[in-house]
């Protein structure tokens, strides 16, 4: 699987020729999903994700004449694009670069037994080659292979560069209902997943590949991601003064925040109030191929009121008045690696993208104090209209969130943390409910007592006896005489009575 990355200021150059042939003769190629519909395969897009299996087939023909081929290639992969511009003080040494790099691709083997012999598209005959693709849980380690700029970042940052990425941005490919999805990605980031078939002839001369026909499918892949232990932040990063303003190159989170609290505006200070938050628990996504409630976590927040001067030692803590929660979207790319780090903004040949969404706004005027302290739990969900992706970082760009907590105070100005969140998409649960319980039932006690009388017919009837152990009924065989005794416990019974010896069946 190719790893390089390819950079260059103008086009991408293309690893196979075109053909230069005759328009008309060439084959065509068209490709179908299984499971979708023909009238709507292109208006509704299902959601592919870890261990999903993509089957389908590529269907060729050629309608004006008959066309001598090689090679049927039907891959599926995965590539990233990006572009930057350059803003520098000479116009020679400014301008845009790009690159590309495929960090994932799939070789469907082709069955001779469905090639013609000779190899020859015979004119208006369709041929039919089926694929089938795993989505797999992990890249290999050679898509993630450039050098870092310390050894402590060599396994962390491998380990989450060798992560799936998400589909993103993709403005023309829709959703499982049809609908075109804004994920939030500006346009000099983009991550695709397709299946490729292309018809390969090779020249004579060279033995250079030539493409006669080629065919495109994307698909919307969300691989699965696991909740991620909490982002680690320096002192300096975690507390903030009130006039610190957090700009691009300055701290990303503000995790703590104080200022003083006044009567009014001319007054003096009746203290100062610390509004502290802590990391909430990850945004699970729940599967976008199925309706369900909107997911939701909380975020933890505490205000600790402190007094300063004997004169307000009778004053009552600040009176809050709203708390407005809002997501930031943020998105890094470039062109070259670079380590995407979460905790600081990023500076150099990086460009670095950011959207903002209003979530809520509530009234906390009657927020209840316990003495100088007081805690809110704000609830956090997705916002409208905008697709999330879970949190990731590869090479080439990232995706990360956070959340901007205003908690307003009456005759004073607000306070504003920023919080980290961890988007992140779950494997379903109910994927190993049946394992634990197989686990449970070997570990439990059996009894391998003979039972009593009492609790035979219980036992039986619950199937916890091996069948060599069960009772079974006192028939006689044949030949010999049967006696229905008198019940015993309200139940009768059908013993046998052998014969005694020497007296033939039957006697006295």
């Amino acid at each position: 699987m190719p790893s390089s990355i390819s950079t260059h200021a103008s086009t991408f150059s293309t690893f196979l020729t075109t053909s230069t042939t005759n328009p008309f003769s060439k084959p065509q190629t068209s490709i179908s999903i299984n499971g979708d519909n023909a009238l709507s395969a292109y208006r509704t897009q299902a959601t592919y994700t870890t261990h999903s299996r993509i089957t389908g087939t590529v269907q060729v023909v050629s309608p004006n004449c008959d066309v001598r081929f090689d090679e049927v290639v039907i891959t599926f992969e995965g590539t990233i694009s990006t572009w930057l511009d350059r803003f520098n003080p000479t116009p020679a040494s400014g301008g845009r670069t790009y690159a590309e790099k495929m960090f994932l691709k799939l070789t469907q083997p082709t069955d001779d037994t469905l090639l013609p012999i000779p190899r020859l598209l015979t004119k208006s005959k369709t041929y039919t080659f089926p694929f089938e693709f795993v989505i797999p849980e992990k890249l290999l380690p050679s898509a993630c292979s450039h050098h870092r700029s310390t050894s402590s970042q060599e396994t962390a940052e491998r380990e989450e560069h060798l992560q799936l990425p998400p589909t993103s941005g993709d403005p023309l490919l829709p959703d499982a209902n049809g609908v075109l999805v804004d994920d939030s990605f500006p346009d000099m980031l983009k991550i695709a997943y397709s299946i490729n078939a292309r018809i390969i002839r090779r020249r004579e001369r060279d033995n250079k590949p030539v493409v006669l026909s080629s065919s495109v499918r994307k698909v919307r892949v969300m691989p699965y991601a696991e909740d991620a232990p909490p982002i680690m932040l320096d002192g300096e990063v975690t507390a903030a003064p009130a006039f610190a303003g957090g700009g691009s190159m300055g701290p990303r989170y503000v995790l703590k925040k104080e200022k003083d609290v006044k009567k009014s505006l001319f007054k003096p200070r009746l203290g100062r109030l610390l509004v502290s938050a802590h990391q909430p628990n990850p945004l699970h996504l729940h599967d976008p191929n199925k309706a369900g409630p909107p997911s939701t976590t909380m975020v933890p927040i505490s205000l600790l009121f402190t007094k300063t001067t004997s004169s307000s030692s009778s004053s009552p803590p600040p009176k809050l008045t709203t708390i407005t929660t809002k997501l930031r979207i943020h998105t890094t790319f470039s062109t070259t690696p670079f380590p995407h780090t979460p905790q600081q903004e990023a500076a150099g040949p990086v460009g670095n993208y950011s959207t903002t969404h209003t979530l809520s706004t509530r009234c906390i005027s009657n927020t209840p104090w316990t003495g100088n302290e007081a805690k809110l739990s704000v609830p956090v969900s997705p916002p409208k209209g905008v697709m999330l992706v879970p949190s990731f970082s590869t090479c080439l760009g990232a995706r990360s969130y956070s959340l901007e907590v205003i908690v307003g105070v009456q005759n004073s100005s607000s306070i504003t943390l920023r919080i980290p969140l961890q988007v992140s998409f779950p494997p379903p649960v109910e994927a190993g409910a049946g394992v634990e319980v197989g686990v449970e039932e070997f570990f439990t006690p059996r009894s391998v007592a003979p039972p009593s009388s009492s609790s035979v017919a219980d036992e039986e009837r619950r199937g916890q006896l091996p069948p060599h152990m069960r009772p079974r009924a006192n028939l006689p065989p044949e030949g010999l005489p049967a006696y229905v005794f008198p019940p015993v416990g309200g139940e009768g019974g059908v013993v046998r009575i052998p014969s005694p010896v020497g007296i033939s069946p039957g006697c006295g």
